[in-house]
């Protein structure tokens, strides 16, 4: 397509007759058809509205010509580094995954210990120490929040989710087309 277009082509492009095409234009039908048998040029209004419709027409044509010069090896090369960095994401979310995990546990086991020492204090133990190792215990042993684990759980659960769908979806792609 060659731009600027003439008023019948520029509608030809567009695929409308020539009563919408003056509406477009904000003129009569009979005023049209005599600017495209040019006959008549198209009053100053229009004329105006024509532009910027053509140049319109142009920017969507030449993004369309560029977004088809993208070759299928270009795209390939391209697919294939998103599947790299969704698949190096993966892996920290795995590594984040087991971190979060293992915390709770030594949490869980720190927190067990402390709520039995008690108990397992022998009675010539002095209290001045059994006070001071508690409290020095009880700074590395954060207040858990159940509810909070779990949102945390769950959030990690749904990114972990959504990077495989979206890995899936590429490894798919490039498997058409390489076909």
């Amino acid at each position: 397509m060659q731009f600027p277009l003439s008023p019948r082509e520029l509608r030809l492009a567009l695929g409308l007759d020539q009563e919408k095409m003056a509406n477009l234009l904000g003129i009569s039908r009979a005023q049209l058809s005599m600017a495209e048998s040019e006959r008549r040029s198209l009053p100053a209004k229009a004329l105006l509205r024509f532009n910027q419709v053509n140049a319109l027409l142009e920017t969507k044509s030449k993004a369309k010509q560029s977004s088809a010069l993208i070759s299928l090896e270009n795209k390939v090369q391209i697919l294939s580094e998103m599947l790299r960095q969704l698949k190096a994401e993966e892996t920290k979310l795995r590594k984040k995954q087991k971190q979060f995990i293992q915390s709770q546990k030594k949490n869980e086991m720190l927190g067990l210990l402390l709520s039995h020492f008690d108990e397992l204090q022998s009675p010539d133990y002095e209290q001045d120490k059994d006070h001071l190792w508690k409290e020095s215990a009880g700074t590395y042993l954060p207040d858990r929040d159940p509810e909070k684990d779990w949102r945390e759980m769950y959030a990690l659960r749904r990114e972990m989710e959504a990077i495989l769908f979206k890995i899936g979806r590429i490894e798919d792609e490039l498997k058409s087309a390489e076909l």
